[in-house]
């Protein structure tokens, strides 16, 4: 069996998924990768076995499908050629990503250039989002051939989109002082592995603003997070999967 730092195990052909904890009835899993880019040999069977589990989630909840895509992973493997090429189809609408567990976002100070080590970049000024406007075939498609670079947010919601992004607008630009960024259409959280793991279950629904199923590329955590109210055990046993305790507990689902 490979370990869980290599997600694709090739002798078994499986992929090892971490369980990730979070206060019930929130469930949590991290499907690790070696790094973004994911290397081509990952490509496909990671891609195909996160696609598995996104549709399998999506079952029989009636909700609807967001996708959006994270602008500052865009330069990786031709991204925003790719969304320019596609552009017409997928009717990209700019926002921002919102960490609702970091300080808010703010413009770039003298402080930030004086104490920035040699040879390293300034913190990012801000997480700019692209939200997918196209129809179902065109969300899947982006989701598709985006992947793999960092930069996809998968979210499902139980209402319309606009009644969600109403909830995460009133959510998160209260926060907002700078005016530079107080004037986006929309605004999105972002989550990772350790916002997920120190937050209550009452954080995440105020996160979420009510949807139930949050998949995000985590660059942070070197993988794919998802977090759900629906019960990750069941998804995982529907698509042939097998848990294991050691060395840490996780799933291997087979691709």
């Amino acid at each position: 069996m490979s370990t869980l730092g290599e997600p694709v195990s090739r002798t078994k052909n499986l992929i090892a998924i971490r369980m990730v904890h979070a206060e019930p009835p929130w469930e949590a899993c991290l499907i690790p990768v070696p790094g973004f880019p994911v290397p081509e040999k990952d490509l496909t069977p990671v891609g195909e076995t996160l696609r598995r589990v996104s549709g399998e989630l999506a079952k029989g909840q009636g909700k609807a499908q967001e996708v959006f895509i994270q602008f500052n992973q865009l330069h990786v493997r031709g991204g925003a050629n790719l969304l320019s090429e596609h552009g017409r189809e997928w009717m990209p609408q700019p926002g921002l990503g919102v960490w609702p567990s970091r300080e808010a976002p703010t413009l770039w100070t003298k402080e930030d250039f004086e104490m920035l080590p040699v040879g390293s970049r300034p913190r990012p000024l801000s997480y700019q989002i692209f939200r997918v406007c196209g129809s179902a075939r065109a969300k899947q498609e982006a989701c598709d051939l985006m992947f793999g670079r960092g930069t996809i947010l998968e979210i499902l919601v139980p209402d319309s989109a606009n009644a969600f992004l109403a909830k995460t607008k009133a959510l998160l630009l209260p926060s907002i002082k700078e005016r530079a960024f107080r004037s986006h259409t929309f605004y999105v959280p972002l989550l990772d592995r350790n916002a997920i793991e120190a937050s209550s279950s009452l954080q995440l629904d105020e996160w979420l603003c009510g949807a139930t199923t949050y998949i995000r590329e985590s660059v942070e955590d070197n993988g794919i997070v998802i977090v759900s109210k629906k019960p990750l055990t069941l998804t995982f046993q529907a698509l042939g999967g097998r848990f294991e305790a050691e060395p840490e507990p996780h799933w291997e689902i087979p691709f």
